[in-house]
This record gives C-alpha cells, structure tokens and sequence, in this order.
C-alpha cells in the first residue's frame, strides 16, 4: 500500500509538471483516477473491469480508458485500480467536466457504480466504489483509439500562415483569390481520409477536396499517410471584401483520420483582404543592412501590399541615380497581396557591384506611377 501511495504521488507531480507546461504547450503529461472497489458479501471485487468514460455515447463509441481491479491491474493491490486518464485521445480530459466510473457487471450481476466526479485538475482524483447486486455497466463497445491528422502547414500563395504570429494588430492580408495550400500528416498508422478533407470560407458552404485537389499523396498499406491540397479561390466566389475598408475572412479546413473517419483535426486561419487604395501597409525593411554582397551574396527587401499590383523596386545612389530596377508582376513575389520579399544582390543595372554606401529606395506602383513606400539600405563589403 505504501508503495502504491508512492507511486499515485509520483504520478501526481508528474500530471502537475505536465499541467503548468500544458499553460505553454497545451498537453497534460498523466492524470491518474483511482480509488477502492469494497466487496460484497456475496460478490468480489478483485477481477473486475473498471471503466472510466464521459457519457454512455462513449461506451457505444468506443471511446473509454479501462482497469483491472485488483492484483491483476495497475494497481497491483487487492480491491484498487489505478486509470490513466489521459491515454485515450477519443476521451478528452477537460478540469471541472464530469465523467463517470463503474464496473462491468459481472455474470452474477453484481457490479459497482457508475458513479460520477468532477476532474479536479490536481493532476489525480480518487472515486471509492461499492460492489452490489445490480450495479455497474454492461460490457461496453470495443475501445477505439484514434488520432487525427494534422495540419502540418499552410500557404496562402507562397506565404506561409502562422497562426500564432495573427492577431488584430497584426493581420495576414491576402489577395481576394488566393491559391492555398494545405500539407496534411496522418499520425501513426491512422493515416489521412482523401474523401473528407474540405475548406469552409467564412461560413458558406464548405468546399470538399476532390482527388484533382490532392497533390503529392504517400501510400503505406492502402492508407493515405500524408499529402496536400490546393485549392484556388474562385473568381466568382472569393473571400469577403469591402473597397473602402479592410475585410476579415476566416477560412477553415477540415481533415479525418482514413481508419475510423471520426477523429478530426480543423484549423482556423484569419486572413484580411484589404480595401482603400493600393498601398504599403508598415514598414519596409530590407534584411540584413548593412550587408555585405561577398559575405551575405544579397539583402531581401521585405514590405506588404495591400493589394496584388505591378510594382517596381527602385534602388537609388546618394547621388540621386536609380542604380537598380527590379519589376515585379502583379501577384507573383514582389507584387502580390500581403508580405513580399524582394531580393538586391549589390549589383546596377548592367551587373557591376556597386560601391559601398548608403542607398535610398522607393517602391512605386507602375499603373498608377505612384510612390507607396521608401526605405534606406547600406552596403559595406
């Protein structure tokens, strides 16, 4: 016994570490329910399967964590049980939800249970049981473990969205039709299901992937372990948008796992077509500056349009002279919605390195012939 407590207390500071990490990287290490199963006078304890689950959907599903009471369990002590709460992905462990524990009822119909608890998130709970005629539960549905995929990264056009640096004051502006991109990874052995992969815009109808979506697929015994899906934003159909100000969409995919087709995996993305005039939203910074065109071989000229547009980076020497031109065509690198990075090697316009020194720039738009942004960039080789 003493042993046991020893262990359920080495669990706990396990699930309390795992709990205070879980703040940063939202996932809980172990959480341990146990407890005592009494006999009856008529009926033993010992043997029993202890079930612990969250509604009776669950035991039809399949979705649960058992025990073994008893010597023979993970105990290891005469009418205990000891359940890892934590080690069935279907049965998420939530503090202050309620769940349930309770005996199968054994072939003389005596069982324990169910009796409900609140998770306490003290990283265990103990819920004592009773043996008696008539209690416990029927011999639930086979335990199903599945895990979905995930959503390894995704790309709106040749930006890749990461969701942690979004935030209102930080929008991800993206044209109106965007090509996007998703990378989807089966975990283990559960794979991808091709037929249930779909995009919702905002909250439209969603689009379900079709085989012509799904690029780059990879087999393992007739499960699809990883792919991706591209998608084009239609014409007629694009994301939300307004010409006079900026316009939030949430865009949202959806994937399954190929063995059960129940365990799912969605991913918000929150992007921004913006609306005024094409311009430059923030700063321009050219990375590195100072650069050195032998040592760093280029500087990238980072800035965000506001909108797809024909642009041209001009590179301009302390004495007034455009050294460099570099034209980008709407929508690709350079002229498209959103973060652009443009590149200068150091060099004019008929190949030569040019001397070291400060140079202003200036991004105009070529349609309009108008100057959106300006920047400084050394060179010191």
């Amino acid at each position: 016994m003493k042993r046991l407590v020893a262990f359920i207390a080495i669990l706990s500071l396990l699930a309390l570490a795992g709990m205070a990490v879980a703040q940063i990287y939202t996932f809980v290490v172990i959480y341990t329910i146990t407890g005592t199963v009494s006999d009856h006078a008529s009926s033993g304890a010992d043997g029993s399967k202890i079930v612990y689950y969250r509604d009776d959907s669950d035991l039809t599903n399949g979705y649960y964590v058992t025990d073994i009471v008893g010597a023979t369990g993970a105990s290891g002590t005469a009418n205990r049980y000891l359940i890892n709460a934590t080690s069935n992905p279907n049965l998420p462990l939530v503090v202050g939800n309620k769940y349930w524990v309770a005996t199968v009822q054994k072939p003389d119909g005596y069982g324990a249970g169910p009796k409900q608890f609140n998770v306490s998130g003290t990283g265990y709970d103990v819920v004592n049981l009773s043996m008696a005629y008539g209690d416990g539960i029927a011999e639930p549905a086979p335990i199903v473990i599945t895990k979905p995929p995930l959503f390894e990264q995704i790309k709106f056009g040749e930006r890749v969205y990461f969701k942690h640096l979004v935030s209102p004051d930080r929008p991800f502006y993206t044209s109106a039709t965007p090509v996007i991109r998703a990378d989807i990874k089966g975990t283990e052995a559960f794979g991808v299901d091709t037929n249930k992969i779909s995009i919702q815009i905002n909250d439209r109808d969603p689009y379900k992937m079709a085989s012509a979506n799904i690029l780059e697929p990879v087999e393992e015994a007739g499960v699809t372990q990883s792919l991706s899906v591209t998608f084009s934003v239609p014409e007629n159909d694009p994301l939300s948008s307004d010409p006079d100000q900026d316009t939030v969409n949430t865009v949202t995919f959806t994937a399954y796992d190929a063995i059960t087709g129940t365990a799912v995996t969605t991913e918000v993305c929150t992007v921004t077509v913006a609306g005024g005039p094409l311009r430059v939203i923030g700063a321009v910074l050219p990375y590195p500056s100072p650069f050195s065109p032998t040592k760093d071989g280029k500087t990238e000229i980072q800035f965000t349009l506001s909108k797809d547009a024909e642009i041209e980076v001009i590179v301009v020497s302390i004495a007034g002279e455009a050294v460099r031109r570099i034209h980008c065509s709407a929508g690709t690198e350079g002229g498209r919605a959103g973060t652009n990075k443009v590149a200068w090697d150091g060099k004019n316009m008929i190949g030569e390195q040019v001397g070291n020194g400060v140079y202003a720039g200036t991004i105009v738009s070529r349609e309009e012939n108008k100057l959106l942004a300006k920047f400084k960039v050394t060179v010191f080789d």
